[in-house]
């Protein structure tokens, strides 16, 4: 597997998994997570905006659920 997502955080160990460790770690803060919610309406709102009149109201149940499973 790691041939195919590389050595990350998950597949890291020891000193190498601490060192990644306090590198990610600012990133999942309440501060920081706060700090995007602007980010992230803008970019759920532009997404919202270019799809709503290509879809039907009963599928934008399941683009809005395939949208937030994207990463991006």
């Amino acid at each position: 597997m790691t041939r195919i997502f590389g050595k990350g955080l998950v597949f890291s160990e020891g000193e190498d998994w601490k060192r990644k460790r306090r590198i990610f770690s600012k990133f999942f803060t309440y501060e920081f997570i706060h700090s995007q919610i602007p980010t992230i309406v803008a970019y759920a709102k532009l997404a919202f905006n270019k799809y709503k009149n290509k879809i039907k109201i009963s599928q934008l149940m399941k683009t809005t659920a395939n949208l937030f499973s994207l990463n991006l």
